[in-house]
C-alpha cells in the first residue's frame, strides 16, 4: 500500500470523528470540515507519515486542534480589526438579530480578504500589532524601522481595509 493510499484510508476511518471534534471547537460545521480537510491535505502533500513516532490518532487530533485554534485566532483578529475601525459594540444588537449575524459573518470574511490584499510589509506590521499584540516599539525593533513608520503602516493598512470595505458597501450596510 502506497503512502497516499494509506492516508486516504486513514482519512476515511477518522474523518467523521475528527469533524465532530473540530465542530465542538469552532462551532461551525463548514469550518470544522475545512479544519479536518486541511490536516489531511498537509499529510497528502508530505506523503510521509513515517515521521509520526507516536499514535497517529493523537497526531491527527492535535493537528485538527491546532488548525481550529488558528482559525479562532484569525476570527478574533478580524473581529478586533472590525471593532477598531467602526468603534461599535457588536455584542448588543448584532448578537440578537439573525440578519445582523449574517451580515457580520460576511463582513468578517470581507475584512479577511482585505487584509490578505495588503502590501506584504504593511500586512506583516498590521498583523503583528493586531493579531500578535506586539507594541509599536517591538515591531519597529523587529524590522529595524522607526515607531513612526510602524504607526504610518498601520494607518495605511486600516485605510486600505476601510476603502476595500467601502467599495463593497460592507460598512455602510452594517
Amino acid at each position: 500500500m502506497t503512502a497516499r493510499e494509506k492516508i486516504v484510508e486513514i482519512f476515511e476511518t477518522n474523518n467523521h470523528l475528527l469533524r465532530i471534534y473540530a465542530e465542538k471547537i469552532v462551532e461551525n460545521e463548514e469550518e470544522a470540515k475545512d479544519m479536518v480537510n486541511d490536516v489531511f491535505l498537509k499529510l497528502m502533500e508530505n506523503e510521509n507519515i513515517t515521521h509520526i513516532t507516536k499514535s497517529l490518532q493523537a497526531y491527527l487530533y492535535r493537528s485538527v486542534y491546532n488548525n481550529c485554534l488558528n482559525c479562532l485566532k484569525q476570527k478574533e483578529m478580524t473581529y478586533k480589526c472590525y471593532k477598531d475601525m467602526n468603534n461599535n459594540d457588536l455584542d448588543g444588537y448584532h448578537s440578537k438579530n439573525p440578519l445582523a449575524l449574517l451580515i457580520n459573518e460576511e463582513t468578517l470574511t470581507q475584512i479577511e480578504i482585505a487584509i490578505e490584499n495588503l502590501p506584504t510589509k504593511c500586512k506583516e506590521i498590521f498583523l503583528l500589532a493586531k493579531m500578535e499584540g506586539l507594541s509599536y516599539k517591538e515591531i519597529a525593533d523587529k524590522f529595524g524601522i522607526t515607531i513612526n513608520t510602524v504607526n504610518k503602516q498601520i494607518s495605511i493598512a486600516k485605510q486600505k481595509i476601510k476603502d476595500s470595505l467601502d467599495k463593497q458597501d460592507v460598512i455602510k450596510n452594517v
